[in-house]
């Protein structure tokens, strides 16, 4: 979960403090963990069918990414997760010098 607090100008006298929670990126300590929360997150029958699908979709890419890189504990990123299901696109070259 990440929390982010914005704290508009000073123009006014009082300072509004605006807290955003989001679910989108979320980072564990290791791929299992992650995996584990997300088949917790499919287990909930209250979450909406976006989050449902969204959760599903990266579920599928963390076992895919586990599945090729056994030794590799760490929580992958997005831009990981991606590039690991999509090695040819221009996002995920890698130039040499």
């Amino acid at each position: 979960m990440v929390k982010v607090t914005l704290y508009p100008h000073k123009q006014i006298q009082q300072i509004t403090k605006i807290n955003i929670t989001s679910n989108l990126l979320t980072l564990m300590g290791n791929i299992d963990q992650h995996i584990e929360k997300d088949k917790q997150l499919l287990d909930d029958p209250t979450i909406s069918p976006q989050t449902r699908r969204h959760t599903a979709e990266e579920l599928q890419a963390l076992e895919s990414y586990k599945e090729h890189h056994p030794e590799d504990s760490h929580d992958p990123t997005p831009l990981e997760l991606y590039c690991d299901s999509h090695p040819d696109a221009l996002e995920c070259r890698i130039y040499e010098d």
